[in-house]
Order: structure tokens, then C-alpha cells, then sequence
């Protein structure tokens, strides 16, 4: 099942590496932040997409580190390592060059992913999770300080001038938002209508469940959150039968899941919009790898043909059947 991201892995870290060695590559020093500029036009790719191939590479980067090389090979071994500590640290410099929020939220789930795959039970990866949430925190702290600016004089995006300024507008943006569903009965139930935020305000509010809530109101907020808090519900009780079945590839494979998924609720919340196709992308793509995990642990969820797309499920094991949806 990891065939896949191994492969994504290594057209990642080539992507990565030739964006390095690319001269339109640079660091705009008013930005704070690393960018691909253009050769034909005054304009530089998104440099938050920048930084989630950063991320996403840091997590695959993880993933194969965790996983046991089948090779007998010394020197293939030690290549192996090279390659994936190399590729985490361009993963970690892309991420933490292009985007605060993204950096930050690398730092999270790829402490989450460890503590999910490293855990000896639930109980102990929710230990082991806290102790990294609370290392985070710490870290977020510093960052937001004042003395973190002697370490990151090199990037004006980390200082604290940046960090307020930033900060006011997204505060300011957010409550402008929010206050839009409350001016009426109908606003509050049903919205203010589709792309109404970014009408009225000239900006979406660069968060998924805020902007339902204004352009959908509380019914739309209520569908929203039924659909992520489903397919979240589906990635940890398949995450529990994967470590039940003490299978590794599974479990990681699973837990990897977990974490992207994880990883586009934070990022959903930080600089999504429901016009995004990324809002939803992974969304899908969790489903269908929950699905599989479930599918080899002899676990059938899906039956198109006779429920029309509704979810159930059936496990090999009579004994054993229990609803995971």
C-alpha cells in the first residue's frame, strides 16, 4: 500500500531539489519568504503551495524512515538513509521559508504521525502526542517572542513587527466575518450566499468553517462539520483495527492517512475556502486509503450498488462486526 507514496516521495524530493537549483528561486527580502518568480510576467507562484510540497514532503520523508529497508545491501542501506534525511531537511527549510502557519503545522503533525505510528497503544501515542503538543507550544511561544528575532534576523517574516501585523489583519478579517450571519434570521440560518464574504469584504476569511457559517449560515456550518467530523471518526477507528491487527505496514499506512487529513483541517481553517479544491481533495483521498486499510483488514465499508453510496460495514469475521461509520 506504501508502493504509491513511494513513488509521490521521489517525484516530491526531485521536485523539491530542482526548485532549489532553479535561479527564479529566491528570497524576497520585503516578504520574508521564499518564492518562484516568473520569467514572463511581475508575478511569483503561491509560495503556501510552495510550502505545503515542503510539508508533504517531510511527512513521506518520516513515513519511509519508519519503515525497515528489505535490502541486504550496506551501501544501499546507508544511501537510503542519506537520501530521506536529506529530503527532510529540504521538506523543513521549503516549509519554514514559504509560510509561518504551514511550518507550524508541519511541526504538529509530524509529531502527530510519530506518536500515532510509535505509540505501544492508543493511550500511550495520546502521551506521547501531548508531550510533542506541549514541546509545540513552547516552541509557538519563542517564535512569538521578542528573543526570537536574534535567530531569525534572516527572515523578517518571523519577527515580531511581521508576526502582529499579520496577526491584526487576520483577527480584523475574521471578525468582520463572523458578525456577517448575526445581521439578520435569515443570514444566521441559510447565509449570505455563495462567494458573499468575499463580496461584501473584498478577502475570503481564509477559514473553511467560518466561511460556511457566513455564506451557508448554522444549516450549512452543521453539513460542513458532519462531513469532516464522519470522515475523521472512519480514519480513527480504521487507525484502531490497524494497530489491533499488528500489522506495521497498515498501521502506518493508516496513520499516515490520519495525518494528512489532520494536516488539511488545520490548513482548511489557516487559508482555506470552500471555492479550494484542497479543501476538499484530501478529504477524498482519505476516504478511499481508510477504505483500503479496512478493505485488506477483511473489512468491507462500501456498497455502491445496493445502499446507492451509503456506508456499512462487513467484517470476515461474524463474531467480530461492529459499525465503524
Amino acid at each position: 500500500m506504501l508502493e504509491a507514496f513511494r513513488l509521490v516521495w521521489i517525484l516530491l524530493a526531485v521536485g523539491c531539489a530542482g526548485m532549489l537549483l532553479s535561479p527564479n528561486f529566491a528570497l524576497v527580502s520585503d516578504m520574508g519568504r521564499t518564492v518562484v518568480e516568473s520569467d514572463t510576467v511581475e508575478d511569483y507562484a503561491n509560495p503556501l503551495a510552495t510550502a505545503d510540497m515542503g510539508v508533504y514532503l517531510v511527512l513521506l520523508s518520516i513515513c519511509l524512515l519508519l519503515t525497515k529497508s528489505t535490502s541486504k545491501s550496506v551501501l544501499f542501506r546507508w544511501g537510503r538513509l542519506a537520501a530521506l534525511y536529506l529530503s527532510l531537511c529540504i521538506g523543513l527549510w521549503v516549509a519554514f521559508t514559504s509560510s509561518r502557519g504551514e511550518a507550524m503545522a508541519c511541526v504538529v503533525i509530524s509529531s502527530c504521525f510519530v506518536a500515532l505510528v510509535k505509540g505501544r497503544s492508543v493511550r500511550h501515542a495520546l502521551v506521547v502526542l501531548s508531550c510533542f503538543v506541549i514541546g509545540f507550544v513552547l516552541i509557538f511561544i519563542f517564535v512569538y517572542s521578542g528573543i526570537s528575532e536574534m535567530i531569525f534576523e534572516w527572515s523578517p517574516r518571523f519577527r515580531s513587527d511581521s508576526i502582529n501585523s499579520a496577526s491584526d489583519i487576520r483577527v480584523e478579517l475574521i471578525l468582520n466575518s463572523f458578525i456577517l450571519p448575526f445581521q439578520s434570521p435569515a443570514h444566521f440560518f441559510f447565509g449570505v450566499g455563495a462567494r458573499g464574504v468575499e463580496q461584501i469584504l473584498g478577502e475570503y476569511p481564509h477559514s473553511a468553517l467560518l466561511q460556511a457559517f457566513a455564506e451557508t449560515g448554522i444549516v450549512g456550518l452543521l453539513l460542513f462539520c458532519c462531513c469532516y467530523g464522519t470522515v475523521i471518526r472512519f480514519g480513527f477507528r480504521t487507525f484502531v483495527l490497524a494497530r489491533q491487527s499488528a500489522d506495521a505496514q497498515k498501521l502506518l499506512f493508516a496513520a499516515l492517512s490520519l495525518s494528512f487529513l489532520l494536516y488539511d483541517i488545520l490548513m482548511a481553517n489557516k487559508k482555506g475556502s470552500l471555492q479550494y479544491h484542497d479543501t476538499f481533495m484530501w478529504l477524498m483521498l482519505s476516504v478511499f486509503s481508510f477504505d483500503r486499510v479496512q478493505r485488506s483488514l477483511g473489512v468491507r465499508n462500501w456498497s455502491f450498488d445496493k445502499y446507492g453510496g451509503g456506508m456499512m460495514e462487513r467484517a470476515a469475521d461474524p463474531a467480530s462486526r461492529r459499525r465503524f461509520i
